[in-house]
């Protein structure tokens, strides 16, 4: 178990997580036991009941998460509760202890809860693919037709629902309990929770599975749709994980390039020629590659293309201003500043910096960061080549 102790909150917050393969043909269960172990469970038989004892608890909150890390997922379950000493009742860790145990180990499935969260799940789905950008990001990695993790759907399938049964949730939901959890805590424990939580936590070696996607194809599909503009997403490779020397270097090489406003993505097609609204671009540290989307008019494209590409080559040329570089290290920096005033951003970095068996402070990132040289983003750069294309585009172009 791993423990910030602070002060700077009012609430105590936990993250337990198991790591979990993964794949195609279990992640659509996953996600469903999101909403099954939210449900009900043995001792609080419908969801009415559970959110009265959550609201009894002082506003005792609880949420899932399922986060993809290149070949593993992580199902994390989320407590945050106010900090003992502002609470009278002398049952309150006791109900706090209980409510956690219940949600985390005695869920209880049956076809009618399975059907709910199939219908919940299903909606929040077609609601996401409904969304252009939400629909052409996923659209350029599923194309990348790679035996890579890249490109399987963290949120899952709608069309593996019907074949799902209860046994089969059921199985999962054994499986999650007998795999080891991981416990990460954020502010002042009391010693019963931490004796709780230590019964729960293993000891079992965090072990990293990932690599870097690496092909020398290339991958394309445009699609039409009635909608006001064209979404237009770019994967490229890069082949640099949070495990190799340039991580930190590519960190910058994406803000330099689009992870903001302050960026040449930003101020090349959209401040100085309009193309587009937003345009942004985001690292996949686990597979080594970064994705860019934009909206634009379909006319545009290949000219947001080719500036795209300028916009690389500029870097990988350091035709660039200083300030730019310093400008994105900053913001950068304050960026991970601001994030310790977010308990489960700290223990996000508290779970990578195990996974990836390191030991970091929040100064040596900074000092990292701060090292990073405009030859540095340079290399970066270079290692950037274009995977894939995904083109939504409006199917009529008029303005």
């Amino acid at each position: 178990m791993k423990i910030k102790q602070t002060t700077q909150f009012v609430d105590n917050s936990i993250s337990v997580r198991t790591v979990i393969p993964f794949e195609r043909k279990t992640i659509t269960s996953v996600n469903l036991l999101v909403y099954m172990m939210k449900a009900q469970t043995e001792a609080f038989p419908d969801k009415q009941a559970l959110a009265l004892a959550l609201n009894n608890a002082y506003g005792l909150r609880s949420s899932f998460r399922v986060s993809a890390y290149g070949r593993q997922i992580v199902f994390e379950c989320r407590f945050q509760y106010i900090r003992s000493q502002w609470i009278q009742s002398r049952d309150y860790l006791k109900e706090v202890i209980t409510i956690m145990d219940q949600i985390m180990n005695h869920s209880v499935f049956n076809e009618e809860s399975l059907q709910e969260a199939k219908y919940l799940y299903r909606t929040r789905i077609i609601q996401q693919m409904d969304d252009p950008a939400a629909y052409s990001v996923t659209q350029a990695m599923e194309i990348i037709d790679l035996p890579h993790n890249i490109r399987l759907r963290v949120q899952g399938y709608p069309e593996d629902l019907d074949r799902i049964t209860l046994q089969d949730m059921e199985q999962l939901d054994a499986l999650v309990k007998s795999l080891p959890h991981h416990v990460y805590v954020v502010g002042q424990p009391e010693p019963p929770v931490l004796q709780y939580l230590g019964s729960i936590d293993s000891d079992a070696e965090l072990q990293a599975d990932y690599e870097a996607v690496c092909s020398d194809r290339f991958f394309t599909k445009t699609q039409q749709r009635d909608i006001a503009q064209t979404n237009m997403t770019l994967v490229y490779q890069d082949q640099i994980t949070a495990d190799t020397p340039l991580y930190f270097p590519m960190i910058i090489t994406n803000a330099v390039l689009g992870a903001g406003p302050n960026s040449l993505l930003f101020e090349e097609i959209r401040e100085k020629r309009s193309y587009c609204y937003s345009v942004h671009s985001t690292m996949i540290r686990f597979d080594g590659a970064v994705v860019i989307h934009l909206g634009t008019r379909k006319k545009y494209i290949q000219d947001v293309l080719s500036l795209v590409e300028e916009q690389i080559r500029r870097i990988s040329e350091q035709d660039y201003e200083d300030r730019l570089l310093e400008v994105s290290k900053s913001d950068y920096i304050d960026g991970i500043i601001t994030a310790q005033d977010h308990p489960f951003s700290i223990t996000e970095q508290m779970f990578l910096d195990e996974l990836l068996h390191r030991q970091q402070t929040l100064s040596d990132r900074i000092e990292k960061i701060r090292n990073v040289t405009k030859a540095d983003v340079s290399t970066c750069a270079k290692h950037m080549k274009l995977l894939s294309a995904f083109y939504l585009e409006e199917e009529t172009d008029e303005e």
